[in-house]
């Protein structure tokens, strides 16, 4: 092998030249063509479907709670104010009241980011459940309730793809089954729907019009800060052994 890189047989013909910049370490195997992190990849997270695990993070971790509902105390501590006449501002403040408008939003902003959805159902509205809601027809006294639903009480059924349609991105119809009520079908201009975080124009290629929750982007982040602090705890009582 010459100075250069050339590969000399020994019939003294050049075979091959070979040269190769950059930093490696034969150890570790940094720079060779089976360099560890040549094995990396980012798959889909199956917490989602395991509501049991995401209710034991937020009962047990220090972060996880906080990280799902300071953005919710921000978007509706300060509330809304109204422009109207003072007996106008009344009845809505006494309506929103009646039903707990800023709670149940509040409730459900945490939902959508705890299981990656959240569905806000309002009841009593005029005209059938499967059909578009027309706003004229809605009167005073016609809102009866307002309930929040997580993702295993109500389930989305077909997806409009169709981008010239006002529902493009939304379900064909929402479903409600319960043991106590047969199948319900409900159109989608009477709820209120509160995505989880998604990547764009992953719900066009799945047909699922459901998020992911905050947990599956976070939770290295937040297991390594609960260990640490249990960690730094630990080392705190052992400081004080003679």
């Amino acid at each position: 092998i010459k100075a250069n890189g050339t590969v000399i047989a020994m019939d003294g013909h050049a075979q091959a030249k070979f040269i190769s910049d950059g930093y490696a370490n034969a150890i570790s195997a940094l720079g060779a063509a089976n360099e560890k992190h040549n094995a990396n990849s980012y798959v889909g997270n199956w917490v989602a479907s395991n509501p049991a695990l995401l209710d034991a993070v937020y009962d047990g971790s220090t972060w996880y709670g906080k990280i799902l509902e300071i953005p919710a105390d921000d978007a509706t501590r300060e509330w809304r104010s109204w422009k109207g006449t003072a007996e106008q501002i009344r009845a809505i403040e006494a309506t929103e009241k009646k039903f707990s408008i800023m709670s149940k939003v509040h409730k459900a902003i945490v939902g959508a980011r705890h299981r990656g959805g959240a569905v806000i159902l309002i009841g009593g509205l005029p005209g059938m459940n499967t059909s578009e809601l027309n706003m004229e027809q809605v009167r005073k006294d016609s809102v009866k309730y307002v309930n929040v639903l997580s993702r295993d009480e109500i389930t989305p059924h077909g997806y409009t793809r169709n981008p010239m349609s006002k529902w493009h991105g939304h379900p064909e119809y929402w479903v409600i089954r319960g043991a106590e009520t047969n199948e319900v079908k409900i159109h989608p201009s009477r709820v209120v729907f509160v995505p989880g975080r998604k990547a764009p124009g992953s719900a066009s290629l799945t047909g699922d019009i459901w998020g992911n929750p905050i947990w599956a982007q976070m939770a290295d982040s937040i297991e390594a800060a609960d260990s640490g602090a249990s960690i730094v705890s630990a080392l705190l009582h052992e400081a004080v052994v003679d």
